[in-house]
């Protein structure tokens, strides 16, 4: 009977040491699987943050880049509209300029055509004299009974007689003057 017992520990030992082996082993993987549960819990949950880290990095990054194409439209906007307005300043500029150069251009017009009036008035008025002084100079001829060229010539005589005593005249003022500039040099 010790033998049995022997055997019967040895059996129930090896279903024991197999048993406590499996049990062990059950425990190890049974910690080995929480440990990887663990681990990718831990994981989950860092990559979560580091997700939930990167979207609102993104999201800061995303609210920032608004914020500059926002300013730069603004500043573009600005640019455009002061280029708008002195574009319009220009073209009031430049209106009121053409405005000053028609203005001028009726004044000179209406100038020229007065000129041109006037012009044509002087020339109406000279063929008029003309005709007048023919007219005289026919009356006279009859009046006088002499020809144009008899009348010429009295004239002529007639100036170069006052011009014969205006040069007299001159010349004895001259010759005064010289004696009383000796006279009072002397």
């Amino acid at each position: 009977m010790d033998i049995i017992i022997s055997i019967l520990l040895i059996v129930i030992g090896s279903v024991g040491g197999y048993g406590a082996t499996k049990v062990v082993g059950m425990m190890k993987e049974k910690n080995a699987t929480t440990k990887a549960e663990e681990i990718l819990e831990k994981a989950r949950k860092d990559a979560e943050k580091v997700k939930k880290e990167s979207i609102f990095e993104t999201k800061e990054e995303i609210h920032k880049l608004k914020l500059d194409l926002e300013k730069e439209k603004n500043e573009k906007k600005k640019e455009v509209k002061e280029l708008e307005e002195r574009i319009l300043q220009r073209e009031k500029n430049m209106d009121k300029r053409e405005e000053l150069y028609q203005k001028r251009e009726e004044s000179l017009d209406e100038k020229e055509n007065r000129l041109n009036q006037k012009q044509e008035e002087i020339q109406n008025e000279k063929v008029k004299v003309e005709e007048i002084k023919e007219e005289q100079i026919k009356v006279l001829q009859e009046i006088s009974g002499i020809s144009r060229e008899k009348a010429k010539d009295l004239v002529m005589k007639k100036v170069e007689e006052a011009m014969s005593l205006e040069i007299t005249t001159y010349i004895k003022e001259r010759e005064n003057e010289a004696k009383l500039e000796v006279d009072r040099k002397a």
